[in-house]
């Protein structure tokens, strides 16, 4: 009888092969990397690794989808006014966008970019931009509700708009580095822009 293990040694275990898999994706893109790569990088076997994963897209959609939880982790617990969330979201994105020059930041993209031919990556894509509509717009259409926001367009219309200016950006910070197209810059304008849209109410900055 094999010994039993206890959940939070499977999760480390887990944590290592991903550390693993993002040490070797960072370095080889996420196209040239193979299991064989993985494996030899965690200095487990190869049935410690396939225990856990069968392949490379899964380890990358993991370390995709812990990104974003961190995110809603550290989304402040108080009470915040529609703008404020929307200015949280905006900081963080800066915050993020820092590590634009980490190549795990670029394999991300490298993933995506394939997806107009890949049906389940294009899902993924899809599932994951709904969910950022979803909070954006839920966001204004709070604004609208308590009179902070009047906007001047259809809320989804803007939602979407600064969903795309945000991936416009970056995208431009993976290859052409965040100092050259000046993310900080860019963002107070999108800031000022959705100030203007939203028709903020009040004292807000």
């Amino acid at each position: 009888m094999s010994p039993k293990v206890s959940a939070h040694y499977k999760e480390q275990r887990r944590r290592e092969i991903l550390e693993a898999a993002g040490r070797v994706f960072s370095r080889k893109g996420f196209e040239p990397t193979t299991m064989k790569d993985i494996v030899e990088e965690s200095g487990k076997s190869f049935g410690g690794v396939y225990m856990y994963y069968s392949n490379t897209e899964d380890m990358l959609q993991d370390l995709i989808l812990g990104k974003d939880e961190q995110v809603l982790e550290a989304f402040p617990d108080e009470a915040m006014t529609a703008w404020d969330r929307i200015i949280w979201m905006l900081d963080t994105q800066e915050k993020m966008l820092e590590q634009a020059g980490d190549p795990l930041f670029a394999v991300g993209y490298e993933y995506f970019i394939t997806a107009w031919r890949n049906e389940e990556r294009s899902a993924q894509l899809q599932e994951r931009f709904s969910e950022a509509m979803e909070w954006s717009a839920g966001v204004i259409r709070e604004g609208v509700r308590t009179g902070e926001f009047t906007p001047l367009h259809q809320v989804e219309d803007i939602a979407e708009m600064m969903l795309s200016a945000l991936e416009g950006i970056r995208f431009n910070s993976v290859h052409l580095g965040t100092e050259n197209i000046h993310v900080s810059k860019q963002l107070q304008v999108l800031r000022d822009m959705l100030k203007f849209v939203l028709q903020v109410q009040g004292d807000n900055d």
